[in-house]
């Protein structure tokens, strides 16, 4: 059970032979992929059939937001256009269209989930992705980037809730709900998870990161928000320990006792056995709450597309036709 909590960071495009031996061992639920960013299609999609050889089951197999629209670059395809690009040309249906595309890109990848859209409100074009300040902005571009996503087979996992430079750390609920929130609340009925953000919310529970704070993941997220059937994704964990000084295998129980139901380890080889060992000293109670959260994500996974070289040339020739709106060609990168 505890590997089915764990969101497990590989450090390439192929397995080394420790990582292969955790994923036989442990079964994460899941995979981060983001460092595998420079790699050919081919490559990618060899890379998720042999995590899915390897899993009892269909796994996650996510990627972040802003890596996920420079997949293709390395295989002579386009960058797609990203949440400043969007939200700067303010056209809803090309929002629609980059989302639909990033979606049919993961399913002949065999990605199933993305690390995004941020609903954090912020300044546009920084390297996490926001959208815009304007609550109603992100509601509108980012709803509609993530509705399309979702329409062609992939799930999200909307972030980093909600510290940023909007959400400051003094804020109150009553606060939040005002302004940094709106965007989370409006868009719940179409969100398959949450990814916690690794800072404080001091108004809301201070000494802790928010991951590892009941009060921000049980009370304010789950209890006051609603956000009680959601799977929640906690920051990236060697992130949580370097900000909070705990070891990291004690930040894991916290954030599952708090809330979280995945464990997010961008660097999975060198702790997953460790985090493993750790959360199984979690009372079975907590434990299974988390696993149930986890089970209702997975019943929404969808597998893979065929591959062919042909559907990926299709794909990509879709892509490049979306250029020309931001003034950009196929031989640049935005």
């Amino acid at each position: 059970m505890h590997g089915a909590l764990m969101l497990m960071g590989l450090s390439g495009a192929t397995l080394t032979a420790d990582e292969e031996r955790l994923v036989r061992d442990l079964q994460p639920v899941g995979f981060l992929i983001d460092a595998v960013l420079g790699a050919g299609p081919r490559e990618m999609r060899a890379l998720t059939d042999s995590l899915r050889k390897l899993s009892g089951r269909q796994p996650v197999v996510a990627v972040g937001f802003e890596v996920a629209r420079r997949l293709a670059a390395a295989g002579g395809g386009p960058v797609l256009p990203g949440a400043a690009d969007l939200i700067g040309n303010s056209d809803l249906k090309t929002t629609a269209t980059a989302g639909m595309l990033t979606g049919e890109m993961f399913g002949l990848l065999g990605i199933n989930m993305c690390l995004g859209p941020v609903l954090d409100l912020g300044d546009p074009g920084g390297a996490a992705g926001a959208w815009s300040r304007d609550p109603q902005r992100v509601i509108d571009h980012a709803g509609q980037w993530n509705r399309w996503l979702r329409k062609r087979g992939a799930v999200c996992c909307a972030g980093r809730f909600p510290i940023g430079n909007a959400a400051r750390s003094e804020d109150d609920a009553d606060t939040l709900q005002r302004g940094p929130l709106l965007p989370y609340t409006a868009l719940m009925p179409e969100l398959d998870a949450i990814r916690m953000a690794a800072g404080e919310m001091a108004g809301i529970e201070s000494g802790l990161p928010a991951t590892m704070a009941s009060g921000v993941v049980g009370k304010l997220l789950r209890d006051r928000l609603g956000f009680d059937h959601h799977a929640v994704v906690s920051a990236d964990l060697a992130e949580v320990s370097a900000v909070s000084g705990i070891p990291p295998a004690d930040c894991a129980r916290k954030a599952v006792e708090a809330g979280c139901d995945l464990i997010l380890l961008a660097d999975g080889a060198a702790m997953g056995s460790a985090i493993a060992a750790g959360m199984a000293k979690l009372p079975i109670p907590v434990l299974g709450d988390a696993w149930q959260r986890v089970e209702r994500l997975r019943d929404k996974l969808q597998w893979p597309r065929p591959w062919s070289e042909a559907k990926w040339a299709e794909w990509s020739a879709k892509a490049c036709d979306l250029l020309p709106t931001f003034g950009w060609n196929r031989l640049q990168s935005p």
